[in-house]
């Protein structure tokens, strides 16, 4: 037998945590800056466990995406991060849009875990144009697997 169930709206609004709030994105405009519309996590050939609440985290330990980052109305909609089975899959995603950001994962933040570790000048990348900060908030993640 086998059974199915949707992991987002009602249920999602049962398991996930309370810290993941509603935000309000303020959208910015600066010429200056490359505008991203989505954020792939490459982690093929790393062995990851996907999960509900999934976090990314730089070499030093900080979390550059995790519950903070994401409004929690696009979390029960869709969930903080997808997953897709290779990097073409991953580009003709919807939710990333067109102009995706994509960075290479390093490794699991212990075995089985659903935790990705990404370089220092990635997370640099994520964190450093604050523009970024609008489309990590609407959940626009993708984790690539193999």
């Amino acid at each position: 037998m086998t059974v199915v169930i949707m992991l987002n709206g009602s249920f999602a609004d049962l398991v996930l945590p309370k810290t993941i709030v509603t935000i309000k994105t303020v959208e910015q405009s600066q010429k200056n800056e490359e505008k991203f519309t989505g954020l792939i996590i490459d982690c093929r050939g790393i062995p990851l466990s996907p999960a509900m609440v999934p976090m990314i985290i730089d070499e030093d330990g900080q979390v550059v995406y995790g519950t903070a980052y994401v409004s929690r109305d696009y979390a029960l909609e869709e969930g903080m991060v997808a997953y897709a089975r290779g990097l073409a899959r991953a580009r003709d995603n919807p939710r990333i849009g067109p102009k995706p950001l994509i960075v290479k994962g390093l490794r699991t933040v212990k075995a089985g875990s659903s935790d990705i570790v990404i370089c220092n000048a990635n997370a640099g990348k994520i964190k450093g144009a604050g523009i970024n900060i609008s489309f990590l908030h609407r959940g626009r993640v993708l984790f690539v697997m193999e």
